[in-house]
């Protein structure tokens, strides 16, 4: 039997081996404008990336992209080579970015997710879920922050909220920093109720539920905001936050919203 203290040191050793390397570029902020079409399940779009070097010199870039079809990618406004597999999408530089550059790279692409992105056609809903490269080509690490202004479109008598304040129509932008696998967002033909405390708006969406059904789901959110700020010693940063009951199932923590299955209201409302 191999002693523990062995075992300790071996898995040591392999978590040490499987850190990547750092990133001699880091994406700092994504401009995504997204059209998204329910009933063929698709999604297409353009994403504006803040890349900035870090380190040496680097003349390649390689983000995650699930599966999706890059159709043209430009760094500067140039277009440059790239090539897809892997569920990456990797770019030559027309130049070595040096530490402190910032260059914007778009690319535009397209796709049918299998999952990161749900639809549910005869709901005329479609939401996010965790797996955001499937539906926006970005890095897909946790230790990787950055800010987020997202445009959708499609589903034209749609309402819907996203990761972030509100920005014009079916707009949100997020000036934190945080990892990309909090950006989201949800379409449907959503009514809201809405509740304060202490400024903030919370804001409860359904398709399937009266407003006194979500302020009875939701009766505890001003409770456990209140307890969250206590224990933290921090005031939440936001003016809103919205909780979303969608069809399917679902559990999502995105920045400033929330995405619930509305199987979960039903057991709210029966116990």
């Amino acid at each position: 039997m191999i002693p523990a203290v062995w075992r300790l040191g071996a898995a040591a050793l392999w978590l040490a081996a499987a850190q990547p390397a750092a990133a001699s570029i880091s994406i700092v902020h994504y401009d995504a404008h997204l059209d998204v079409d329910i009933a063929a399940g698709g999604v297409s779009g353009t994403v504006v990336l803040t890349a900035v070097g870090r380190g040496a010199a680097a003349d390649s870039l390689q983000l995650d992209s699930g599966e999706l079809a890059v159709d043209a990618v430009t760094v500067d406004g140039r277009g440059v080579e790239f090539s897809t597999s892997d569920h990456h999408l990797r770019l030559r530089l027309p130049w070595a970015v040096r530490p402190g550059e910032r260059v914007p790279v778009s690319v535009t692409y397209h796709g049918r997710p299998r999952y990161g992105l749900r639809f549910a056609a005869d709901r005329g809903q479609a939401y996010t879920a965790f797996s955001t490269s499937q539906w926006l080509p970005c890095v897909d690490a946790p230790d990787q922050k950055a800010t987020l202004k997202l445009t959708v479109s499609g589903a034209a008598e749609s309402s819907g909220v996203g990761s972030g304040r509100p920005a014009g129509e079916r707009g949100w932008v997020l000036d934190t920093p945080v990892s990309t696998y909090l950006f989201g967002f949800a379409l449907g033909r959503f009514h809201m109720a809405s509740d304060t405390r202490h400024g903030v708006r919370l804001n409860y969406l359904s398709d399937s539920y009266s407003d006194a059904e979500l302020r009875s789901i939701f009766r505890e959110t001003p409770g456990i905001l209140a307890f969250f700020e206590e224990r933290s010693g921090v005031r939440y940063r936001g003016d809103a936050y919205t909780q979303v009951l969608a069809a399917g199932s679902v559990e999502q923590e995105a920045g400033l919203f929330t995405l619930l299955g509305e199987r979960y209201g039903r057991t709210l409302l029966d116990d």
